[in-house]
């Protein structure tokens, strides 16, 4: 799997130049305040800044976070109406679905299913922040499970609804318990996490309406990954407004237990680490990669690539967990 398949360049970084424009839009003025780490509470230090945000890293446990921390309408104002989440939603997104249907969503629903034949008596799988409902189309093709879409966007909403979904159309921090399922459930939440604007609160409100035994399955960005560690600042995973929080095993592991959720599996399971270094060769000053990259053959590549999915160092990275 290449990055080229599923962010090709000239359109990415058309998304990436509208981002840092609406960055300075919708966040100019609006109110921000000082935060402690969202995994542990411990101080962070300044680690760098990036289109006038600031992150810092936990001293402790090295979760990477945006702070000063802006106002949670500020990013609503933003998701909303911002020009760079229109450009994802409809240009970025339409060019690029087949490749991400084949490469991530077909695979992650292969995971998901397998998890659902071993579970007993699971009726429904709500998949938070759903989007397009691209995974949960994958889902419905092969298995006869109750599909819902918890999609807060009414556009992205009415097409789940079109492809047979139900549609829950809130926030997960603001839906009422009433709307969800009563039979057993399984949740999965897919590259939603690194944007949440308080991770605590998500979790809390998902503890609250689960039923004892019921399974999550998410994946979102990890601070110690590769990409992020070798070029730091240069990093695209690095990428205000948007992705605001980065945890690693560690750290999110901490945040579940103390959310008092039980964690079966943390893996790092991201294929497109290495990759990732050669697109952005020149701007590596690392010795150790410049030389890797440059002199490595493709068989040493995919070993090395091997070699941080098996160690926890992709910046990819999945959970599962359980109330």
């Amino acid at each position: 799997m290449k990055e080229k398949s599923i962010r090709p360049k000239k359109i990415f970084d058309k998304y990436i130049a509208l981002s840092k424009k609406d960055a300075k839009i919708f966040f100019y003025n609006s109110s921000k305040k000082i935060i402690l780490c969202p995994a542990c509470k411990n101080n962070g230090k300044f680690f760098i800044e990036k289109d006038n945000f600031k992150y810092y890293k936990c001293q402790k446990c090295l979760t990477i976070y945006a702070n000063p921390r802006h106002n949670a309408k500020a990013f609503q104002r933003y998701y909303s109406l911002s020009s760079s989440a229109k450009f994802w939603a409809t240009d970025f997104y339409k060019r690029t679905l087949n490749e991400r249907v084949k490469r991530m969503w077909k695979p992650k629903a292969k995971v998901v299913q397998r998890i659902i034949k071993k579970e007993k008596n699971i009726k429904n799988i709500i998949d938070i922040g759903a989007g397009y409902g691209l995974f949960l189309n994958e889902i419905k093709k092969k298995s006869k499970i109750n599909t819902f879409a918890l999609e807060p966007s009414k556009i992205l909403g009415d097409i789940c609804k079109e492809n047979k979904h139900t549609v829950l159309n809130y926030f997960l921090e603001n839906i009422p318990k009433s709307k969800i399922p009563k039979s057993k459930n399984i949740y999965t939440c897919f590259e939603l996490f690194e944007h949440l604007h308080d991770p605590k609160l998500f979790l809390k409100k998902l503890y609250n309406f689960m039923k004892k035994g019921e399974m999550v399955i998410l994946t979102t960005l990890s601070g110690v990954g590769l990409d992020i560690d070798v070029l730091g600042k240069a990093s695209k995973s690095i990428q205000p407004p948007y992705h605001i929080n980065f945890f690693n095993p560690e750290s999110i592991k901490f945040l579940l237990k103390k959310s008092r959720f039980k964690v079966i599996e943390i893996t790092t399971p991201g294929k497109l680490d290495i990759d990732i270094l050669a697109n952005n060769y020149h701007k590596i000053e690392n010795p150790f990669w410049q030389k890797f990259i440059k002199n490595s053959s493709d068989v040493e590549k995919n070993l090395m690539q091997k070699f941080i999915q098996k160690n926890l160092l992709s910046s990819h990275m999945s959970i599962i967990f359980k109330k």
